[in-house]
Parts: structure tokens; C-alpha cells; sequence
């Protein structure tokens, strides 16, 4: 009856272990991008620039899910007129977020995102692969089920491009 005792105790010590060690191992960057999962909907405000002549709103639906043994995101953006995936993962050894875009028309991008804990907020960095562009998109985590983006395209003159005012992106499930 004590070796029973023993075992179960053994037993209850090696499973709360085994969780410290696995919460443990989560890493700052993973914690970060478990805000974005889930299903999102979305409100985009374009304003007029180069890229986008005339003020526009849009709806839409956004999914964000983990892939690849939780090492990479993949996210599914939905509107009446526009799809787009998208891949993002942190990378430990430069501490920073990378994000790549494809749409439906044929464009991509690469973005290297920064997050500040303090105000909630992750801070992409459009990478220039020689058109001239400079780009910074901010997600912003206002509250629990909701975040948003604003995004502002230029080129080098500082000509407005694309200049996004306004995302809103509420949770609709987790």
C-alpha cells in the first residue's frame, strides 16, 4: 500500500513538472502572437492616397490560426472584394517578428515587427527590396477581444501611397 502511495505521489510531482517545465517553455514571442488567433472581424477604412484614389470601407473576416507545430501562424483575410494569407513567426535569434503578405492579385510583402508590452502594440516595418517603398503598419491591443491597425505607405519623396487610417478587428471566437 505505500509502494501505491508512493507511486501516485511520484506520479502527481512528475505531471506538475512536466507543466511548469512545458509553461515554462513558452517562449515571450509565442505569448505575443497568442493574441492574434482566432476569428476576427474586420472593419478597414482606406483613405484616399496613390494607391487607393478614393475613400473606401470595407468588411471582412479574419483567421488566425497556429501551423507547422506551433512554430508558424498562418492567417486568412476575407472581404467581398480582396483575399489575402499571410505567415508571421517570432524568430529568437534576432527577437523579431517577420511577417509575410500575399493577396490574391499577385502582391507580397515582407514586414520585421517590433512589440512593446508596455503599450500593447506591434510595430511592423515594411522591408524595401528596391522599389523605393517605405512602409509601417501598428497593431494596437485595445482590449481583450479587439485590436487595431493603422498602416501608412510611402514612397521616396514621401509621396502617400496607401495609407490605411483605420482597422478594427473584433474577436467573434477564440
Amino acid at each position: 500500500m505505500k509502494k501505491l502511495q508512493l507511486l501516485l505521489v511520484l506520479f502527481l510531482f512528475a505531471i506538475l513538472l512536466f507543466a511548469a517545465v512545458n509553461s515554462a517553455a513558452i517562449s515571450p514571442g509565442t505569448k505575443v502572437l497568442n493574441r492574434y488567433v482566432g476569428t476576427w472581424k474586420s472593419h478597414i477604412v482606406f483613405q484616399p492616397a496613390a494607391w487607393s484614389p478614393r475613400k473606401e470601407e470595407v468588411t471582412g473576416t479574419t483567421k488566425v490560426e497556429w501551423i507547422l507545430k506551433d512554430q508558424f501562424q498562418m492567417i486568412t483575410r476575407q472581404s467581398d472584394k480582396h483575399e489575402m494569407l499571410e505567415i508571421q513567426r517570432y524568430d529568437e535569434e534576432s527577437k523579431k517578428f517577420h511577417r509575410w503578405n500575399f493577396d490574391a492579385n499577385g502582391g507580397n510583402s515582407f514586414w520585421i515587427g517590433s512589440w512593446d508590452n508596455k503599450s500593447r502594440t506591434m510595430t511592423w516595418e515594411y522591408v524595401d527590396f528596391g522599389m523605393g517603398v517605405k512602409g509601417k503598419m501598428v497593431d494596437t491591443f485595445t482590449g481583450e477581444g479587439e485590436y487595431q491597425t493603422t498602416l501608412v505607405m510611402e514612397d521616396s519623396s514621401g509621396r502617400l501611397l496607401f495609407l490605411d487610417t483605420h482597422t478594427t478587428l473584433t474577436r467573434m471566437d477564440k
